[in-house]
């Protein structure tokens, strides 16, 4: 199986064309709308909210996130908030493990839960990557050469 399309702000130019890469940022810039309305819709719990603002957080840092993430968010937040549910009923009851009904519905939630990592970049692989290309970044900024060459040295 092929794997998921990244971000373009998470490629590098052995990927693809700096060109290319440039076209499918400002494509994506253009579709994943503000972030500054990524708040936590008001019918989900508190425990959810939560959840739902700690992502945010981490991940605005990356600035990949949009308005148009908000569900993924929501779904995020309400999958975590029912897994802890679920394990902690586990915890306290180990005989639980012997409940079909109630390990299928936390099998299912893993599901939900793995496919948003991959689509939040929430994976150790992603974050690796997101902050290796924030660190080439900054350090691209700072290099003398670089600034020279672009015309920016004072």
């Amino acid at each position: 199986m092929a794997r998921p399309c990244k971000s373009a702000k998470l490629l590098t130019e052995c990927s693809q064309r700096k060109d290319e890469i440039e076209h499918r940022v400002k494509v994506e810039e253009t579709l994943r709308g503000e972030p500054n309305d990524l708040t936590p819709p008001e019918h989900l719990t508190d425990e959810q909210a939560e959840i739902f603002s700690q992502v945010v957080g981490v991940l605005e840092k990356a600035k990949i996130l949009g308005a148009a993430d908000t569900f993924l968010l929501e779904r995020f937040a309400v999958v975590i908030q029912r897994l802890r549910w679920i394990d902690g009923r586990i915890n306290d009851d180990p005989e639980l493990l012997a409940n079909k009904t109630l390990l299928q519905a936390r099998k299912e939630l893993m599901a939900d839960f793995l496919k948003i990592c991959t689509e939040l970049s929430l994976s150790p692989q992603s974050r690796a990557k997101i902050g290796n290309l924030s660190l080439q970044a900054e350090q691209a900024k700072q290099d003398p050469l670089l600034k020279v060459l672009s015309g920016g040295a004072e």
